[in-house]
């Protein structure tokens, strides 16, 4: 579900792990996040809005890529509906977490984080806008 805070959520768990991060967001060319991971020893990779396309076998080959060079990656769904039971095979993603939308403190928690260093008009209130 869109604006649940997963992508923060995904950064704030790299950052505190203090890895190198590949983050890709949408539709990718997967030959080349497997140079990058390769040619930057990058240590986590985060797919936000990750979709899956079991038609091609390069994909199996990020998969492999990923298993031996990858200390945490992180797919990030807007659908689970779309998820493959492929991908969910020992050695692949093996855990899903759901993330459900936020209650009114938690907006306004989101809105204050997003709006840090915004020229906001005094007139506004983050409270006011749920």
């Amino acid at each position: 579900m869109p604006g649940t805070g997963k992508t923060i959520l995904s950064q704030s768990v790299v950052n505190n792990l203090n890895l190198r991060l590949l983050k890709i967001k949408g539709n990718f060319e997967i030959t080349e996040i497997i140079n990058l991971i390769k040619l930057f020893k990058i240590e986590a990779v985060i797919l936000d809005d990750f979709e899956y396309n079991d038609k091609t076998d390069t994909f199996l080959e990020l998969l492999e890529v990923l298993n031996k060079n990858i200390k945490l990656t992180i797919a990030i769904l807007n659908n689970d509906e779309s998820l493959s039971p492929a991908l969910l095979r020992p050695g692949r993603f093996d855990r899903q977490i759901e993330v459900n939308l936020p209650d009114v403190n938690g907006r306004y928690k989101i809105l204050k984080l997003h709006s840090k260093n915004k020229p906001i008009s005094k007139n506004v209130d983050l409270k006011d806008l749920h």
